[in-house]
């Protein structure tokens, strides 16, 4: 069992394999990393944008056609409650298990029985020795979200923010009134008529 100290510097996510991928079926490794941040690529402004202080462990078991790797890893996050509307801090945790297909050409001075190796795995291994762990934990990230986000027991729920909107669009109307209750100014020019308006009704 050794541990890979092989991360790339601008992303500890991705790392050198190639000890690993040299090594027999049954080979290990194990891999921490810590990321400050990894964007999630949500649209339409949907949160959470972005995880922070991303951290965890890694084990990587090397078998005849895949780079099996496990593990466990943390996260926080700013979700918006379901019930009161406001963002809050939310941290999760959350397991990894990907395989990430080893390319034939690894294989290419060895004798692989026809239909050893499966192509259908969509993780790959890259430039034949990088594992890249972005894109995975990214999706695991997004998957152990709560379906129904709240910001906690003593949230104040929907009422207190549907206080909240009632009061502000009751201030908006009373400057609507408050508008329209303002005298318009009265043109002299027509006072000299309006007295003899006045003296003409029986």
């Amino acid at each position: 069992m050794n541990e890979n100290q092989n991360s790339l510097p601008n992303n500890p996510l991705k790392f050198d394999a190639s000890s690993l991928l040299d090594n027999s079926e049954g080979a290990r490794l194990e891999h921490h990393f810590e990321l400050d941040k990894l964007p999630l690529n949500l649209e339409g402004g949907e949160k959470p944008q972005e995880a922070t202080s991303i951290k965890g462990f890694l084990g990587l078991i090397k078998t005849l056609s895949y780079i099996r790797v496990q593990g466990k890893a943390e996260a926080d996050v700013i979700l918006e409650c379901v019930r009161c509307l406001r963002d809050f801090p939310y941290h999760l945790t959350f397991d990894l298990a990907e395989a990430y297909r080893i390319p034939l050409e690894v294989y290419k001075h060895r004798h692989i029985e026809p239909g050893a190796i499966d192509e259908e795995s969509s993780l790959e291994v890259e430039d034949k020795h990088y594992i890249n762990l972005t894109e995975a934990i990214r999706q695991q990230i997004l998957v152990s979200l709560p379906i129904t986000p709240v910001c906690g027991d003593n949230c104040p729920g929907y009422q207190d923010r549907l206080d909240e909107i009632n009061r502000q669009s009751t201030l908006h109307e009373e400057n609507e009134t408050n508008e329209e209750d303002v005298a318009e100014p009265i043109d002299n020019r027509w006072s000299t008529l309006s007295k003899l308006a006045e003296k003409d009704i029986p």
